[in-house]
């Protein structure tokens, strides 16, 4: 087999200039000031405490923003009387005159009020308090960045947070049987995206299961993430150094509650049902319910505890007509119907606690549990014919319904029907495959987290996190095929009246409705399973330090990131044939008699038509009547290949990502600057087997690799009127290769017809595809909350991933030790570049003016 050359580059301290020029500049600026203000900014009807609130001081450039618990401070203030101002989207604006003393700290409480909100005080707690945090924070966001609260579309559809995030601005769903499993950021798929939880990112095992055009092993599948226990959703698509760079299109950041978010005790709780309606017979209620408690704790409420739950079970049903059509001609060689029907359970418990031993140390700690349950039977009627037109005067038609083969006019086997149109279809000796299925997935989640924020004198921020999260997936997906391929059926598809749901018509033939004579029949059983496990593990460290000239605010900030993701996979599928009692499948030559019982599989109980019985019933096969005779008598089945024996395949990668970064800000006036850079490398560890069914004997390859690359990037934020924000930036980013691609696999397939090949074969070289990206934006802020906003972005990737098929060479030196001469090699490479550019408008608000009860009412 071959081993493809791949370049190691391990240093201990990859980004040591960049280290120590954050220390450098870092040390350079600490220094002492006079002294202080500290406060706290805080709602006062609703007592919740607001965060990202605007503070100033009047005649002074200095300017800051409210944590996340509504503190806020300024340092180094000579001794004197200095007005403070305090505005937040929705409130009036807080001015209240302070005193300063040397070397002393002056407390302030900034409680602040409206009118609205005191006329309305039922609203404030819901949706408009919610929508007035999201939209404060994404006004004051540096880079392109939509921050939407939860509860500003009502309660999410399902628990489901993929049914809140298609509705953020660029964002397109990825559904799968109605529900949305991922989300594609400005035009991008969901492998090209970041989705975290607080800033970190969480083990995904279960995105395995995705893996197609538009869904990459890399993305988390957004529908196993419940959204009770999510405050806010942050969704950026301009990212600043300080973040990972490990997106293309967007960073969607998910917010937890917190006992920062509230003073004193709030418990809410959501009781319900689901009630699938358009399938009359699966008509089951399933219950809802979740519950939320923020409290805080201690005679100084030093300590706060944020703990929530929440359980929902639905189903969904998924009607289903495909069919298969020859692009030259548009005939039809496929019909195909599909009865699904899927039951999913979510449950997740969250706890965070957060300490506060001085005001200037916040410790917190924070542990999530999520499981997800999916099960679905399916039951599959599927009709194939060779695409080649019949000649009638080759084969008649008489013959042809007696069972003979069509042909068409060169003597090829045929099977579509003459008089065809792009509208209807007679399929001619076609193949009939009653199919019973059974999908079963199962994932546990876990994640943990740290995080210590410390604010040092002289106005500098040292804040640690870590965070470990574990994941471990199973699937099965498991089929009985009845097939019927001799004699032939005729199936006419009509589409005139209904291109969506064309007719299906059997014009000749054997009975396949209600009452099928499987005697005819040979069965098959086919087993896909895989067992993943995943794990990331998490540690950063970032040092802020900010310092004022006369009319200007900078800050450096600098820091530090490692994470290490452990996958291993066990993807196995193996194929039984059903021969019976006599070992042969179908009708025994010698005995003239088919002992193999399919017909003791079907359910006594006709299968469901289509669209509530508008498409015929035919015979259901009871898939879980078969796993039982399967399991009770193994001997009367015997394996495909080696399928079974060969067992399952490993798949095993470490992945480290070590990284740091600097970054300054300017705030002159209305001006703000950001400007930075940020070095990654990814240091690999992957193994993968070979296998070639000509050499049954599993090799297992290991290989190491490293690359690395760095993201510079450059933001402006400019208001020139209060309501007004103009953001232009340019940014970096990457998205790295699926891990698929990058286990090194070999897989061999043979074409016994033309003696060669084809060589499926993993490239664990592949680099990240990388992007420029270019955005403007304009946003206008609406009082009491709301915002209208318009952006332009583009974004220029290089080292695009895409797949490739070449010919394998001759000779020793072509990769293979001379083997597979003349293959042909399927594997992933990066193949060039893409643009991707487009447009996005937004509007989000609440209509406060109209007359009860219709004042709660926002339009998005």
């Amino acid at each position: 087999m071959r081993e493809l050359p791949f370049s190691s580059r391990r240093s201990v301290c990859a980004f040591r200039p960049l280290v120590c020029l954050a220390a450098i500049l870092s040390a350079a600026l600490s220094c002492l000031g006079a002294g202080t203000i500290a406060g706290t900014a805080v709602n006062q009807n609703t007592g919740q405490y607001l965060e990202g609130a605007e503070v100033t001081i009047a005649g002074r450039s200095d300017r800051t923003f409210t944590a996340r618990d509504g503190s806020f401070s300024f340092s180094r203030l000579p001794a004197g009387s200095y007005t403070v101002r305090v505005s937040y989207t929705g409130l009036d604006l807080f001015t209240q005159e302070v005193v300063v003393t040397d070397d002393g700290t002056t407390l302030l409480s900034a409680t602040m009020t409206s009118e609205v909100y005191r006329l309305e005080p039922v609203v404030i707690a819901g949706m408009r308090e919610g929508n007035a945090a999201s939209i404060t924070a994404q006004r004051n966001a540096t880079g392109v960045t939509n921050v939407v609260a939860m509860d500003a579309f009502g309660n999410v559809a399902d628990g489901n947070v993929g049914n809140f995030l298609q509705r953020l601005p660029g964002v397109g769903a990825i559904l799968e049987l109605g529900d949305v499993v991922g989300i594609g950021v400005r035009g991008t798929p969901p492998g090209m995206n970041a989705f975290t939880i607080d800033g970190t990112t969480t083990a995904a095992a279960s995105s395995t299961i995705y893996n197609g055009a538009t869904f990459s092993d890399r993305a988390v599948p957004v529908d196993q993430v419940p959204s009770d226990f999510i405050k806010e959703v942050e969704l950026i698509k301009a990212p600043t150094p300080d973040l990972p760079a490990n997106s293309i299109g967007g960073n969607a950041n998910l917010i937890t509650k917190s006992a920062l978010d509230v003073k004193g005790t709030q418990f809410t709780y959501r009781l319900g049902s689901n009630l699938n309606t358009f399938r009359k017979d699966q008509r089951q209620w399933t219950p809802t319910g979740s519950f939320s408690l923020l409290t805080k704790l201690g005679s100084r409420e030093q300590f706060g505890l944020a703990w929530s739950g929440s359980y929902t079970e639905t189903q969904n049903g998924r009607d289903r007509v495909q069919m298969t059509r020859s692009q030259t001609a548009n005939y039809t060689t496929q019909a195909r119907t599909l009865n699904d029907w899927a039951t999913r359970l979510r449950a997740a418990s969250s706890v965070r606690l957060n300490y506060r031993p001085a005001p200037t140390i916040d410790l917190t700690l924070g542990a999530s549990f999520t499981y997800y349950s999916f099960h679905q039977p399916r039951y599959d009627w599927n009709f194939t014919s060779v695409s080649r037109v019949a000649d009638y005067n080759r084969v008649s038609r008489a013959q042809i319904e007696t069972g003979t083969q069509p042909r068409d006019s060169a003597n090829a086997t045929a099977g579509t029907a003459p008089g065809f149109t792009p509208y209807f279809t007679e399929m001619l000796h076609a193949t009939f495959s009653n199919i019973g299925s059974d999908s079963a997935r199962h994932s546990r989640t876990y994640k943990f987290d740290g995080t210590a924020d410390f604010r040092l004198p002289a106005q500098q921020r040292l804040t640690l996190k870590a965070a470990f999260s574990p994941s471990a997936f199973t699937t099965r997906f498991q089929t009985l095929t009845a097939t019927r391929s001799s004699g032939g059926v005729g199936i006419a598809v009509d589409s005139t009246g209904d291109v969506y749901r064309p007719v299906y018509r059997q014009t000749y033939g054997p009975n396949l409705g209600i009452g099928t004579d499987f005697s005819a029949f040979t069965a098959q059983r086919t087993l896909s399973a895989n067992d993943n496990n995943d794990e990331v593990t998490m540690v950063r460290g970032d040092y802020e330090k900010k310092f004022t000239a006369d009319r200007a605010v900078f800050a450096l900030k600098s820091g530090v990131f490692w994470q290490r993701q452990d996958r291993r996979e066990a993807p196995y599928t193996p194929t039984w044939n059903y021969v019976g009692a006599d070992g042969v499948a179908g009708r025994n030559a010698a005995t003239g008699i088919n002992d193999d019982n399919i017909a003791q599989w079907v359910s006594p109980t006709p299968g469901y038509g289509l669209f509530n019985n508008l498409y015929p019933r035919r015979d259901q096969l009871d898939f879980p009547a078969f796993l039982a005779y399967f399991n009770a008598n193994p001997t009367h089945f015997r394996e495909s290949g080696t399928t079974v024996s060969q067992g399952p395949l490993r798949r095993e990668l470490t992945e480290d990502v070590s990284a740091a970064y600097v970054m300054g800000t300017a705030q002159l006036g209305t001006l703000r600057v950001v400007g930075g850079v940020r070095g990654e490398q990814s240091d690999i560890h992957a193994l993968g087997q070979n296998r070639d069914p000509r050499n049954p004997t599993a090799n297992i390859v290991t290989r190491d690799g490293t690359y690395r690359d760095y993201f510079p990037s450059l933001h402006f934020r400019y208001e020139p009127l209060r309501n007004l924000v103009l953001r232009a930036s340019h940014s970096t980013g990457a998205a790295r290769a699926r891990f698929a691609d990058i286990y090194p696999n070999t897989t061999v397939t043979y074409n016994e017809t033309t003696g060669l090949g084809t060589v499926q074969s993993a490239t664990p070289e592949l680099k990240p595809a990388y992007s420029r990206n270019y955005d403007l934006s304009a946003e206008w802020y609406i009082e009491p909350a709301g915002v209208i906003s318009a952006s332009y972005f583009q974004k220029k990737i290089s080292d695009f991933i895409a797949r490739e098929t070449t010919t394998i060479g001759y000779g020793p030196d072509n990769g293979f030790n001379g083997l597979y001469e003349g293959f042909d090699l399927n594997t992933t490479a990066n193949a060039g570049d893409a643009t991707v550019k487009g447009y996005e408008l937004n509007f989000m608000h609440q209509f406060t003016w109209l007359p009860k009860p219709f004042n709660t009412l926002a339009l998005h």
